[in-house]
C-alpha cells in the first residue's frame, strides 16, 4: 500500500516535471525574441552594431557642447534604425593619435580645424548629397577634388566691448573691427600705470583668429593662453577694451546680462573670416555594414530635421539660418551665414 503511494506521486511529479519543460520550452523563445526586439537583420539575421564616433573639439561649443548635439542625433537615428547605435565619445587630437598609434579606429570622426590633417589618412570621400549645405562649408572639405569631410555646425567670431570701456577711449563711434588699435589706455589714477591693450584674443594652436582683422598690430594684442582665460582677462581683468571672442564668449555674456552682473554688450559679429567649423567624416572600413550605417548617420546628420536641434544651443545650422529669435543670437546668425572666407580644412 505504501509502495503505491510512492508510485502515484512519482508518477505525478514525473508529469508536474514534462509539464515543466515544455512551458519553460515556450516561454524562452519569446524571453530570448523579447530582448531582441532592438536587433536589426543583415542577411537574414537579427544583429546588433554600435557605430564609434570619435569627436575631437578644436575651438568651445555654444550653451551645449558638440557631443552633446551629436548625441541628441543619435538618439533619434538610433530610433528609426533598430539595433544601431551610436557611441560619441570626446577626445583630444593627442588622444587621437594615441588611439591610432595602437591600431584602434571608429567609424565615424566629427573633427575641427587643426585637426584635418591628422583624420585625412582615415578618411575616405563620402558618396552623399550634401547640396543643401551652405555652399562655402561644403567645398571647405574637398580635398583633391574629392568630398571628404561635410561641416555639420558652426560658430561665429564676434568684436565684443561694453559702453563703460568705450568711454575710456577718445574715440567716438568706433567701428571695432577697424579701430581696436585706438582703443588701448593707461589707467593714470593707480601708482603704477596698466597698461589696457585694444584688443584681447586667444591663443590656439588650431585656429586662426586674427584673419578677423584687417591689420595686426602687436603693441595694441593682448593675446591670452586660451579661449576661456581671453574672455576672463577682457572682463575680470580688464586687459583690453575690445575682446575679439567666439559664439560661446557670446552665450557666457549673455549670460551676465540676464543674472544683473553686465549691465550692457556691445557687439559686432565678424563677416571676414571663419574658422569655426565642425566636421564629420567617414573612416575607411572594411565592414560594408558598418559603412553603410555610418554614411547614412551623416546624411541625417545634416537633414534639416536635424539641423533645426541646433535651436538656442549658441551653435549655428549649416543648412538653415532661422534657429534665433533673440536678437543679438540672430544677428551673428545672420553673419555667419553671409561669410564667405572659409579656408579648407585639410
Amino acid at each position: 500500500m505504501q509502495m503505491g503511494k510512492v508510485n502515484k506521486f512519482g508518477i505525478l511529479n514525473l508529469i508536474g516535471l514534462t509539464v515543466l519543460v515544455l512551458v519553460l520550452m515556450l516561454v524562452a523563445p519569446i524571453g530570448v525574441m523579447g530582448s531582441r526586439k532592438n536587433l536589426h537583420k543583415v542577411d537574414g539575421e537579427n544583429k546588433q552594431m554600435v557605430l564609434e564616433l570619435w569627436n575631437i573639439d578644436t575651438f568651445a561649443g555654444g550653451s551645449i557642447s558638440k557631443k552633446d548635439f551629436l548625441e541628441k542625433v543619435s538618439v533619434i537615428f538610433e530610433s528609426s534604425h533598430s539595433g544601431v547605435y551610436i557611441n560619441c565619445k570626446n577626445m583630444t587630437l593627442e588622444e587621437f593619435s594615441y588611439a591610432v598609434g595602437d591600431n584602434k579606429k571608429p567609424d565615424l570622426i566629427s573633427f575641427g580645424f587643426g585637426a584635418g590633417n591628422s583624420v585625412k589618412p582615415l578618411l575616405q570621400p563620402l558618396d552623399i548629397m550634401c547640396d543643401n549645405v551652405k555652399q562655402e562649408v561644403k567645398l571647405s572639405g574637398i580635398s583633391n577634388g574629392e568630398q571628404y569631410a561635410v561641416g555639420y555646425l558652426m560658430g561665429g567670431y564676434s568684436f565684443f566691448t561694453t559702453a563703460e570701456k568705450l568711454a575710456s577711449t577718445t574715440k567716438e563711434d568706433i567701428v571695432l573691427s577697424k579701430d581696436y588699435y585706438t582703443c588701448g589706455y593707461d589707467i593714470s589714477l593707480r601708482k603704477s600705470k596698466k597698461h589696457v591693450y585694444g584688443l584681447c584674443v586667444s591663443n590656439s594652436n588650431y585656429l586662426s583668429p586674427l584673419r578677423c582683422i584687417e591689420k595686426v598690430i602687436d603693441d595694441e594684442i593682448y593675446i591670452a593662453d586660451d579661449e576661456y582665460n581671453a574672455y576672463l582677462d577682457f572682463l575680470g581683468l580688464n586687459k583690453s577694451t575690445i575682446l575679439l571672442g567666439t559664439q560661446r564668449d557670446l552665450v557666457r555674456l549673455e549670460n551676465k546680462i540676464e543674472n544683473g552682473s553686465l549691465s550692457d554688450l556691445i557687439m559686432e559679429p565678424v563677416a571676414r573670416y571663419n574658422d569655426l567649423i565642425q566636421y564629420v567624416g567617414l573612416v575607411n572600413s572594411e565592414k560594408e555594414e558598418n559603412l553603410l550605417y555610418a554614411k547614412e548617420f551623416i546624411e541625417f546628420l545634416i537633414c534639416e530635421s536635424s539641423q533645426r536641434l541646433l535651436k538656442d544651443s549658441g551653435l549655428f545650422s549649416v543648412v538653415v539660418k532661422d534657429l534665433y529669435d533673440n536678437a543679438t543670437f540672430k544677428n551673428l546668425e545672420n553673419v555667419v551665414w553671409s561669410v564667405i572666407n572659409i579656408p579648407c580644412v585639410f
